[in-house]
């Protein structure tokens, strides 16, 4: 199995269904599907859409009945992951091309395989050297042996910057492909993103 695509839904009913939608599935890719206790209808919209697209061998679904944080849902992938490469989608996002392009580099030697980003006004985010420490998040491929062991700390939020950091101590094999990959659904009123700023305003204030 070459992919594993893990999506953490918390409470995104609204986005839900187009993220889905969007996930270039194919028999050599295992998704992953988590609800993390949504209260607002999300995980119905969940079993409904996978009783329509049944997605191969080794694909999950699965709930938890409290809200736990993201970094569970994402550990719980990591440990569940089966495919050679593991990236990450979360549910208010969406793809906007297949993986098809990303083949060459999903060669069992890179470890880290970058992809652009565009947001909610139409700008793009390219990935480099520089950026990726200021883009952290679902912004690449990552080779499921390089990964390891390395898991995500339990923070409310922001946990996916000491992730990215502990993956660059390791020496990655990284590559910058330039290929706009996924909508980033920025800025988004309510989103972690959003949540994390609001609080460090209210700090400051």
């Amino acid at each position: 199995m070459k992919l594993t695509v893990i999506m953490p839904v918390y409470n995104t009913a609204e986005y839900l269904i187009r993220a889905l939608d969007s996930i270039p599935i194919d028999n050599d890719t295992q998704l992953i599907l988590l609800d993390d206790g949504s209260t607002d209808g999300s995980w119905p919209l969940m079993v409904e859409w996978w009783s329509k697209h049944y997605t191969g061998v080794g694909s999950i679904i699965h709930h938890w009945d409290e809200n736990k944080g993201v970094a569970s849902a994402m550990n719980l992938g990591f440990n569940l992951a089966q495919g050679e490469y593991i990236v990450s989608l979360s549910s208010d996002d969406y793809y906007v091309d297949n993986f098809d392009k990303f083949k060459p580099y999903l060669d069992g030697v890179n470890d880290l395989i970058y992809f652009d980003l565009q947001i909610n006004n139409g700008d793009i985010w390219h990935l480099d050297e520089q950026s990726k420490n200021v883009c952290v998040g679902a912004v690449k491929f990552i080779r499921r042996e390089f990964l390891g062991n390395t898991r995500v700390p339990d923070m409310k939020w922001h946990e996916d910057k000491p992730f990215s950091y502990e993956l660059y101590e390791k020496n990655p094999k990284e590559v910058f492909t330039g290929i706009l990959l996924k909508h980033y659904n920025y800025p988004r009123k309510g989103s972690l993103s959003d949540q994390a700023r609001e609080e460090a305003n209210g700090r400051n204030d």
